[in-house]
């Protein structure tokens, strides 16, 4: 029966979503491992590194967007940004809003200071505008902007974050990040890391793409088993 054909796939396709997971899972895991051995060491790939403040790697940008000047770009907020991967899921018009804004210019680092456990980070690729929980981070002469991205996302940058105000509703301190410090190598170094972290991304960003796709098909299957 065309039931029980339907039935047997769908089956076929709950395996293969949850063998999906754990690949997103364990490529996820060795990530965080990843950064915390290329940005944790003081010698990175036989190349010595030089300690720098936070303040020195990075400032936050103090421009700020009113949306009454009628110039429109996309606006992000907190929970446009998705947890941990870095991607920005959506945006809406800035002059649409109601409050003054930050803004953030292309090469910038955007983090969540609201919440930072939540791991809210992205890549600014043109200018927007965002919340005002959310810094946008200008890379200094000592990093490669997208070097200064994968910084954020280190256990050892997210812990001085994490060391916040506010109970109910803890925020990133500055005064704690700015002093933290960090072993940074040359330029040269800083682009093989790159290099290798964006691969990495590039294969969760296709894993999360397959286990997307087959939601959908499982979503269309139980539509047509039920009709």
């Amino acid at each position: 029966m065309e039931q029980e054909k339907i039935s047997s796939v769908l089956y076929l396709i709950d395996l293969k979503v949850k063998k999906q997971r754990q690949v997103i899972d364990t490529l996820k895991k060795y990530k965080r491992g990843l950064l915390s051995n290329l940005f944790g060491e003081k010698v990175t790939q036989g190349c010595t590194t030089k300690s720098y403040y936070f303040s020195e790697i990075a400032q936050r940008r103090s421009e700020k967007y009113n949306p009454t000047s009628g110039i429109e770009y996309p606006c992000v907020e907190l929970e446009d940004i998705e947890q941990e991967t870095g991607k920005i899921l959506s945006t809406v018009p800035s002059t649409a809003q109601s409050s003054i804004k930050n803004i953030a210019m292309s090469g910038d680092t955007l983090f969540g200071k609201l919440r930072p456990y939540l791991r809210k980070y992205a890549f600014a690729q043109k200018t927007m505008a965002c919340s005002s929980e959310i810094w946008a981070l200008i890379p200094s002469d000592v990093v490669l902007p997208k070097f200064l991205f994968y910084l954020v996302q280190t256990e050892q940058f997210l812990r001085a974050a994490n060391i916040s105000s506010g109970t109910k509703m803890p925020r990133a301190e500055w005064s704690n990040i700015e002093k933290a410090d960090f072993f940074i190598p040359d330029f040269s170094v800083q682009r093989k890391v790159v290099s290798l972290l964006e691969g990495l991304d590039q294969k969760i960003t296709f894993a999360d793409s397959a286990l997307f796709s087959l939601n959908r098909l499982k979503a269309s299957l139980l539509q047509q088993l039920f009709i």
